[in-house]
Parts: structure tokens; C-alpha cells; sequence
């Protein structure tokens, strides 16, 4: 059911209609500016991933893993410093306490 903008807004490049107007279009401007045959944007003009773009991808995800490991180490380390000096101030505190503890009793 068309809405009430729809003649407002640019064609569905999407549509069942067999023909993908943004395609046409961007083919048009590689003829125009004379763009050899062999040009790898000639590629892209459908939109759909050829697999330079999933060799692409998968080795910027792996990129991603490895920052993430590295990140996730240092976290670990960093909290695990945190947790031993935590542990430490409230050693000093408790023995702190029990000293004026002491020291009032002896009073």
C-alpha cells in the first residue's frame, strides 16, 4: 500500500521490477567518465559482495579478535592488580583497627 510520500521519495533501488535504478545510474557515470572495462568498480555496481569483499571482511574481523584478546589480557592483569591491593588496604585497615583497639584497651 503506497503511502502518502511515496512520490516524494527516490526510487526503491530494491524493487521486484527486475531493474535497479541506482546500477543504472552509477553505470552510467563509469561510461561517462570513460572508465576502462577491466576497472574493479565495474564490480560494485549491483551492490552485492564478491568475495574480495568476504576475504576483506574476515580478515578485519580476525584484526578485531586479536585487538580484543590482547584488550581482554590487560583488562585481566589490571584487575587483577586492583584485586591485590584492595585485599592489602583492607588488611592495613583491619590491622589498623585492631591496633586502637589494643591501644585504647591499654589505656
Amino acid at each position: 500500500m503506497p503511502g502518502p510520500f511515496d512520490s516524494q521519495l527516490p526510487p526503491d533501488p530494491f524493487a521486484d521490477d527486475g531493474v535497479d535504478d541506482m546500477a543504472v545510474e552509477m553505470a552510467e557515470r563509469l561510461a561517462h567518465d570513460g572508465v576502462s572495462p577491466t576497472d574493479p568498480r565495474w564490480d560494485h555496481l549491483g551492490a552485492e559482495p564478491t568475495i574480495d569483499d568476504f576475504d576483506q571482511a574476515e580478515s578485519e574481523i580476525s584484526g578485531f579478535e586479536d585487538d580484543r584478546t590482547d584488550e581482554w589480557a590487560a583488562w585481566t592483569v589490571a584487575r587483577t592488580r586492583r584485586n591485590i591491593a584492595v585485599r592489602v588496604i583492607a588488611v592495613l585497615l583491619a590491622l589498623g583497627l585492631v591496633s586502637m583497639y589494643v591501644l585504647s584497651y591499654f589505656r
